[in-house]
């Protein structure tokens, strides 16, 4: 109880992760220090080049990094209900725009990249996703993605 009353208890906590680049090392709290290390050691001198020909680099290519961090941790919030496989690559492609669900054929045209970026990163035995768009009555719908794997549906 003295040592509490003075102010002079430490409770150690030991660093996760010990990170050597060249001859200096650094220790690491935890996995967000650890991930926030790598990311940023990562963009050092890094750039992206976009379809359209643009090209990202320091502060603008941090802030679509962080971008994409703060819809991974969306998507592994989602209910195990949804496929975060289906949903990720939905979202990469563009599908979730609400002006591209608008439009039907582009919303068709959608479902369909959507299921070959699907099949691009399966495994080759498990293959052969279909996209499509999906309306109810009341007018409200959206994509329907699925395939057969070993004869059990996967929707």
């Amino acid at each position: 109880p003295e040592l509490i009353e003075r102010g002079h208890l430490y409770i150690a906590q030991p660093p996760l992760y010990k990170v050597t680049r060249g001859k200096s090392s650094q220790y690491l709290k935890d996995e967000s220090a650890y991930e926030e290390y790598l990311i940023g050691s990562g963009l050092d001198e890094a750039s992206l080049v976009l379809a359209s020909g643009e090209v990202r680099t320091g502060q603008d290519l941090r802030s679509s990094v962080d971008d994409a961090l703060a819809v991974r941790q969306l998507i592994n919030g989602l209910h195990t209900r949804y496929n975060r496989s289906v949903v990720e690559q939905a979202a990469i492609a563009g599908a979730l725009n609400a002006d591209v669900l608008a439009d039907l054929g582009r919303a068709n045209a959608m479902a369909e990249r959507v299921a070959q970026r699907l099949d691009m990163i399966a495994e080759e035995t498990e293959r052969g996703w279909t996209g499509r768009l999906s309306t109810s009555n009341d007018g409200s719908g959206g994509y329907v993605f699925e395939r057969t794997v070993r004869g059990v549906k996967d929707v």
